[in-house]
């Protein structure tokens, strides 16, 4: 029991080589900078993770922003699609027409007042208001 007494009474040396020794052997070495295992290092940490995260959120909402636009381009771009193939089935219908011989008399008599042989055109008031109004929605429509 002696030695063990013995050991319990070794002195401390307060020397400048012990005090540097304990405060190096309290920081951990990362790469080449030391970090000290204090609350500044940890907050340090921490503001270079959360300052990563924003930069990735930033990234990642313009990315949002930039989909959504698209998305918006490619709707306006099917609904020009398909009015542009309902005015290309109404216009094969009208070629369709236009290549029958009886509606295209029909259309020359009703239209341009033309006659066959012998015939005389009546034009009646009637005919006269509604003539006036189909230039306008003709010209209505070839404007959409």
């Amino acid at each position: 029991m002696n030695q063990r007494q013995t050991n319990k009474s070794v002195t401390v040396i307060n020397e400048d080589f012990v005090k540097k020794t304990k405060k190096a052997s309290g920081t951990k070495r990362i790469g080449f900078i030391a970090w000290k295992s204090s609350s500044l290092g940890k907050a340090l940490a921490v503001a270079l993770v959360l300052a990563i995260s924003a930069v990735f959120l930033v990234q990642i909402a313009n990315q949002l922003i930039q989909l959504n636009t698209i998305n918006q381009s490619i709707v306006e771009a099917e609904a020009k699609v398909k009015a542009a193939q309902e005015k290309k089935v109404a216009l094969t219908q009208q070629v369709e027409l236009l290549q029958n011989p009886e509606y295209v008399a029909k259309l020359a008599r009703s239209e341009y007042y033309l006659s066959k042989k012998g015939e005389i055109i009546f034009s009646l008031p009637e005919d006269l208001a509604s003539n006036r109004s189909k230039p306008e929605a003709k010209g209505q429509s070839s404007n959409q």
